[in-house]
């Protein structure tokens, strides 16, 4: 892919998740003639030798992103036409100003802050309509290796960060596709910078102002394993499915050069991100409440009378384990009334938001035998749950708030001595819980592919039919209209007939008309022939007046029949009509 083929100019979007790298890969690429301008972020503890990032370009992106509601650490999907929204057009205008401002006269110049694989689809269409060259250059890193970053610099957690390098990589890739890309490895280029960086220029023909030979020892001084504060053995263990695939194929891409087939199959991941982005807000709403981990979490059962409330004097409080599944028995006799039975029940399975899935919730008698199910009750009523699908208990997922209640509303002769309500519960951790919503969301796009199949199959029956019909109307018509013809060519041929036989009456008229007048000049003088004659000639004449009677009758029908068969050819054509 040739970056620079339109002009001598090109543009070089850095693209990577936070932590991967591509602060890294920037400052290399200045070493070998990329200019990034002169307002650059001021290094930190974080990034002690630089952030290479142009200030103005993050300030413009931080505030397009504070715009829509919104930060570069959140997991939430950027609102629906976001690019024609007032915040995107103004920052449209400062992108502009700020390339006429820092980079106008500039041939090599690029941009690196990992907002811009949320923003990429703004920074393009920028490029594009000023004409100006651009590739792009992703940095990738173990997306372990990435969360361990995160949770030690900005505390957010191990399942939260792997589920941002799912989002910023899937969203980059997404808008890049007609964009020349190459895709490098942090610790590649930390291994072997001269040689990557080699690939990389030859890979979008950048012909660097100085050659990568000549930096070398400005590069390997400026690059050393003590960058790499992360590391992980086995990064891809305890991965969600969805992510361990996505490895699998960035090292593909890198492996192979960068073959598009390699690229092709992370296209197909990254969609599968992008069409579960919107359920990746529940793992931010349990990023904000602490996480499983972060305290215990109890289930609690209530008892009270009518007319008492809910409170902490009558209930039985258990503890359950985040990221195990756990089994409570609570007795329907409150211990400190073993006499009485309540009348009104509140089981409270978790006492703070979380997700979970609920395997079963049922009665049980003294035998262990279930007596009632809430699967297939309707004794009780919900408050504070939320499913992702139709149903609530076996092997659903399910999201509370922070005070999920069921109520129970049981008559009286299903309350016995010896009965307990059994609570089978599975409290998700954070990676788990990305897995579930990767594997919900995976299977209802599988059945709505499903559903998709159906449907074609049911539009080409549907075409075939049409067709058959269209040849079927088709071949009627031609019947129809070669068995007109038909009847047509037959009425001609009768009328010729007809025409014909006509014809021969009037020549044997002509030839008896003719005999008769030689007879008469022959036979002048002979009265008695000539009345012989005349009587022989009257006679043949009555002959010739019933055969032209019948002459008339067979006219007669002809006519008729002329008439029927114009009468069905116009009641044809004003069918067809």
């Amino acid at each position: 892919m040739n970056a620079s083929a339109k002009s001598n100019r090109l543009c070089v979007l850095v693209l990577g998740m936070h932590r991967s790298g591509t602060s890294a890969m920037t400052r290399c690429l200045n070493l070998l003639g990329m200019d990034l301008g002169s307002h650059l972020l001021s290094p930190e503890n974080m990034n002690a030798k630089g952030f290479w990032e142009h200030a103005d370009a993050v300030r413009i992106n931080d505030q397009l992103l504070h715009s829509m509601k919104t930060f570069w650490h959140s997991l939430e999907p950027l609102p629906q036409n976001w690019l024609e929204s007032s915040a995107a057009q103004e920052a449209r205008s400062n992108i502009k100003a700020l390339i006429k401002r820092d980079f106008s006269d500039v041939p090599f110049w690029g941009i690196k802050d990992p907002r811009l694989c949320r923003l990429a689809p703004l920074w393009l269409d920028v490029l594009h309509e000023l004409d100006i060259p651009v590739a792009t250059v992703f940095v990738t890193r173990s997306p372990m290796e990435v969360a361990a970053s995160l949770e030690r610099v900005h505390h957010l957690s191990r399942a939260f960060g792997v589920a941002s390098w799912m989002q910023h990589l899937a969203e980059a890739e997404v808008a890049t596709r007609d964009t020349p890309r190459y895709m490098v490895a942090y610790d590649q280029l930390l291994r072997d910078p001269v040689s990557t960086l080699t690939h990389l220029g030859d890979a979008l023909s950048i012909h660097w102002s100085v050659p990568v030979n000549e930096r070398k020892d400005a590069v390997t001084s400026f690059l050393d394993d003590g960058l790499r504060t992360q590391k992980q053995d086995m990064a891809n263990e305890g991965l969600p499915s969805l992510a361990r695939r996505m490895v699998e194929t960035v090292e593909q891409i890198i492996s192979s050069g960068n073959s598009l087939e390699s690229w092709r199959k992370l296209s197909h991941l990254a969609d599968e991100v992008v069409d579960f982005s919107e359920l990746l807000g529940s793992l931010e709403q349990v990023e904000k409440s602490g996480g499983l981990s972060k305290s215990k979490i109890s289930a609690q059962f209530y008892y009270a009378q009518e007319g008492q409330p809910f409170d902490e004097t009558r209930s039985s409080r258990m503890e359950l384990t985040g990221g195990e599944r756990c089994q409570l028995d609570f007795p329907l006799l409150n211990n400190g009334d073993a006499e009485t039975f309540s009348t009104r029940y509140r089981l409270d399975p978790v006492d703070r938001a979380v997700h979970c899935v609920i395997h079963s919730l049922v009665l049980l008698d003294d035998d262990s035998q279930v007596i009632w199910n809430f699967s297939r009750g309707n004794d009780f009523s919900l408050i504070g749950f939320t499913t992702y699908e139709a149903g609530l208990i076996e092997r659903e997922l399910v999201r509370t708030d922070t005070d999920p209640q069921v109520l129970f509303t049981w008559p009286e002769d299903i309350l016995r001595q010896g009965r307990v309500l059994r609570l089978d519960i599975e409290l998700l951790s954070e990676l788990d819980l990305v897995d579930e919503l990767i594997t919900k969301n995976s299977s209802l796009s599988e059945q709505l592919a499903e559903r998709n199949s159906e449907y074609k199959k049911l539009v080409e029956v549907k075409d075939n039919a049409t067709g058959q019909l269209e040849v079927m109307a088709a071949e009627l018509k031609r019947t129809e209209s070669e068995n007109l013809v038909k009847e047509l060519t037959h009425a001609r041929e009768r009328l010729e007939l007809t025409a014909r036989f006509q014809n021969d009456i009037q020549q044997s008229e002509e030839r008896l008309s003719a005999e008769l007048q030689k007879a008469r000049a022959e036979h002048a003088g002979s009265l008695q022939e000539i009345e012989r004659l005349t009587a022989t000639l009257q006679e043949q004449k009555l002959q010739i007046e019933g055969q032209g009677a019948q002459i008339e009758e067979q006219r007669s029908q002809i006519e008729e029949l002329q008439r029927s068969i114009s009468y069905r050819i116009l009641r044809r054509l004003r069918g067809r009509k």
